[in-house]
């Protein structure tokens, strides 16, 4: 349920309220926080405004409704486009006062910051570099938070992101996305010192600037990238040359690459190419890459990448090839392009496109043979015979857990359950996953006369056969 259905039955009586109220203000905006503390008012317009007023002394219950709502708060969002002013702003104001020298109004269940720096309204130049918002990130947020989000368009101030990163020594996930930024900015807000302990990083950007790549290579206990690359990056693209250190990227494990919809998917292979030739690559294992248009038959690219994947990943084993296009826009491949790839150790396989064999070949058989520990399979586009599915464990013997399709027949469902279950060993029908046992996902498709016609989902016929 979404927080505007929960917002919505909140109002039906005080039970629900009470049971709702963690869930609607766990994740909120700054300026609804402040309107929390009695005296404050909002203006909207092409100025919004927050104007607070302090009393003078605070009296006891002052912060009572902002403690009730604030401990629920896990993730804030900030987005500076209000001016706040109050009389919070004097250095001698009991707020300010209670905020420099105990931390009184710390979000004790904060987690998350996510900020956002839009384009500044020139009507608001006079700001002081974000100075009201400066000195509410000090106010709420403890020094315990792990996870900061930063997204920046058209707007270079990097205070306020420079105020996160001081609240955040334990920094484990970083979410960032803008435009090219300066080399300060690499060396001196987010640098080595603030990504000492990042984990996790998702990057939207440019990685042909060097910088980006100096800095990601800086980061001793990285593990988890997740890259959006830049539309322009495509275009003729060549990685920077850079002298990197023996460690850089040791961490590095999981990758995940997606492509901007913008050129033909050869100059997204091309771009994966040059980045394949960086040591950002050599210790994978999981690998994602996804394309915003299919691969087809006969595209040097592919076969270009693929042998950069093995000579510069050779430790990958879980690997998912998809692209964003709907499954009837994918083209057949020939399973000969995955022949090289089988030097790969892969125990998981993830493949959008539809995969065929020749005449007289079975994919399961051939698969056996390139992937002999091959525990995850999943073929979604692909569509095999009832045959070929009732042998499956002979040909891939470690396989845990399957999902194909597979062409329809006369065969009714009930029928094909009292064929299917006697043939392999052990598997039962079952509505729900075993976290331990072996999966069977099947989907059946129509045989279609026409040509050029993908065969088709019947939802009423899937089943999900489960290894007890």
């Amino acid at each position: 349920m979404s927080v505007g259905h929960l917002a919505a039955v909140q109002r039906v009586c005080r039970r629900l309220y009470i049971i709702t109220t963690p869930y609607v203000w766990q994740s909120v905006d700054l300026e609804r926080l402040l309107l929390l503390l009695p005296g404050s008012t909002c203006e909207l317009g092409k100025a919004p405004k927050i104007q607070m007023i302090t009393p003078s002394p605070i009296a006891d219950d002052y912060f009572d409704r902002f403690f009730y709502y604030s401990r629920f708060v896990k993730c804030l969002t900030i987005i500076p486009q209000f001016v706040i002013s109050g009389s919070f702003e004097e250095d001698s104001n009991e707020v300010a006062v209670l905020v420099k020298a105990t931390g009184h109004l710390t979000l004790p269940s904060l987690r998350e910051v996510k900020l956002t720096m839009i384009v500044e309204n020139n009507q608001r130049g006079y700001r002081d570099e974000y100075k009201d918002y400066g000195f509410w990130i000090e106010a709420l947020i403890p020094r315990a938070i792990e996870h900061v989000s930063f997204e920046a368009f058209s707007n270079y101030n990097e205070t306020l992101l420079q105020a996160l990163v001081d609240r955040a020594p334990e920094l484990s996930h970083f979410d960032f996305a803008c435009e090219v930024r300066s080399s300060r900015f690499y060396r001196d807000i987010v640098g080595p010192k603030a990504m000492s302990n990042v984990h996790f990083l998702r990057y939207s950007g440019s990685i042909m600037d060097p910088d980006v790549l100096q800095w990601l290579a800086s980061m001793p206990q990285l593990q988890s990238l997740e890259l959006t690359l830049d539309p322009d990056d495509s275009e003729d693209p060549s990685v920077p040359e850079i002298e990197y250190e023996t460690e850089a990227f040791r961490a590095l494990t999981t990758l995940r690459v997606f492509t901007c919809d913008h050129g033909d998917v050869g100059e997204q292979l091309n771009l994966l190419n040059q980045i394949w030739r960086t040591p950002l690559v050599k210790c994978l294992t999981c690998l994602e890459v996804k394309l915003s248009k299919p691969i087809h038959p006969g595209i040097e690219e592919v076969d270009n990448f693929m042998n950069v994947l093995i000579s510069h990943s050779p430790r990958i084993s879980n690997l998912r090839i998809w692209a964003s296009s709907q499954p009837e826009d994918f083209p057949e491949m020939g399973v000969d392009f995955l022949s090289d790839i089988g030097q790969l150790p892969i125990l998981e396989l993830t493949l959008q496109c539809s995969i065929y064999v020749k005449a007289g070949e079975v994919l399961f058989k051939y698969l056996g043979v390139k992937f002999v520990n091959l525990e995850h399979l999943d073929l979604e586009s692909t569509s095999v015979e009832v045959s070929d599915l009732l042998n499956v464990h002979n040909q891939l013997p470690k396989l845990h857990s399957l999902r194909t399709g597979v062409w329809q027949t006369k065969t009714d469902r009930k029928r094909l359950k009292r064929t299917l279950l006697p043939k392999i060993k052990g598997l039962a029908v079952r509505t729900t996953d075993s976290p331990c046992g072996s999966s069977l996902s099947v989907r059946f498709r129509e045989r279609r006369a026409m040509s050029g016609l993908c065969a088709y989902n019947l939802d009423f016929c899937d089943i999900d056969l489960l290894a007890l």
